[in-house]
C-alpha cells in the first residue's frame, strides 16, 4: 500500500497523497523507523512530507496497522494516515504552516518531526482519533 497514490479534492484543488514507512536513523545500534505522509497538488512538483519518527513518546501502533500512528504524551491521540479525513487535515495544516504546493519551484516542504507540529495543532485532529478509549 505504500506506493499507492490516493486522490483527494480540497477547496477545488486535486491533491495526491501516500503513506510509506522508512528507516529513520540508528540510535544506540537500533534502527528507528518512521512513517512518512507525502502529498502534492496534482500536476505540481512541490510536495509536502510529514515525517513521524518512532520514539518512546510516539510512533507506529502495531506492525499490522501500517499508517496508524500514536502520540503517547498528553493529549494522547492515534490517527490512521490512510483515511481521507486525516489526509485532508494534514494537507490543511501544511498549507497553514507555509506549504506552497502550486509554486513553480520544485521545493519540498518537509517537517522532520510532524508529531511536534501536530501537538501545537491537536485541535485540528479532533474527531479523527482511531480509538476513543486511547484518548
Amino acid at each position: 500500500m505504500g506506493n499507492t497514490l490516493r486522490t483527494l479534492r480540497i477547496d477545488g484543488a486535486v491533491y495526491r497523497y501516500r503513506v510509506q514507512g522508512r528507516q529513520s536513523r540508528i540510535i544506540a545500534g537500533v534502527p528507528r523507523l518512521a512513517t512518512v505522509f507525502t502529498a502534492f497538488m496534482n500536476g505540481k512538483h512541490a510536495p509536502m512530507r510529514f515525517v513521524f519518527p518512532e520514539s518512546p513518546e510516539h510512533g507506529p501502533t502495531l506492525p499490522e496497522r501500517t499508517g496508524v500512528i500514536a502520540e503517547y504524551r498528553d493529549p494522547k491521540w492515534m490517527i490512521n494516515l490512510h483515511r481521507p479525513a486525516v489526509a485532508e487535515a494534514l494537507i490543511k495544516i501544511a498549507l497553514d504552516a507555509g506549504w506552497q504546493p502550486d509554486t513553480a519551484a520544485r521545493r519540498e516542504f518537509v517537517i522532520e518531526d510532524a508529531y511536534e507540529l501536530l501537538r501545537d495543532r491537536c485541535d485540528r485532529l479532533e474527531g479523527l482519533s482511531e480509538s476513543e478509549e486511547f484518548t
